[in-house]
């Protein structure tokens, strides 16, 4: 794949759901979906078995929330095949357009969880090929 495909860069730049209010049910390209919960046993979830859609490049969306008992900076460790967004509480907080395999913790991201509710929104996006994603907060 060619990482400098306008076409592709253009999916992964767009933003085609309102990160920062969760909504039931969402409408992209004029088409609706609802939210499925997910139950991860490994710590590296593979979307290819879980989105049963045809093409070869695909985006998938991933809200969750996370209650805190106080402030806490931190640093997510993130892996992706291929592309990962990453908004906390609307806020983007990293973008990493690239071509790769899951790797835990590939991208370290610095963020500031507040007391109470965070909402937090990954864009994974394949390029072909395997598709998944790891998350998880970091102990500095």
């Amino acid at each position: 794949v060619d990482m400098s495909d306008e076409k592709e860069r253009n999916i992964f730049d767009q933003d085609t759901i309102d990160v920062a209010h969760f909504q039931p049910k969402t409408t992209i390209c004029d088409k609706e979906y609802q939210w499925s919960v997910l139950e991860a046993e490994h710590s590296t979830i593979d979307l290819k078995e879980l989105v049963k859609e045809d093409g070869e490049y695909k985006v998938a969306y991933l809200w969750t929330q996370i209650d805190m008992p106080q402030d806490r900076v931190g640093a997510l460790g993130i892996g992706s095949d291929d592309g990962v967004k990453v908004w906390l509480n609307g806020d983007l907080v990293h973008a990493n357009w690239v071509l790769r395999e899951v790797v835990e913790d590939n991208d370290r991201i610095p963020v500031c969880f507040k007391k109470g509710k965070n909402q937090l929104v990954l864009k994974i996006q394949s390029t072909g090929g395997p598709w998944g994603f790891c998350c998880r907060l970091l102990n500095d």
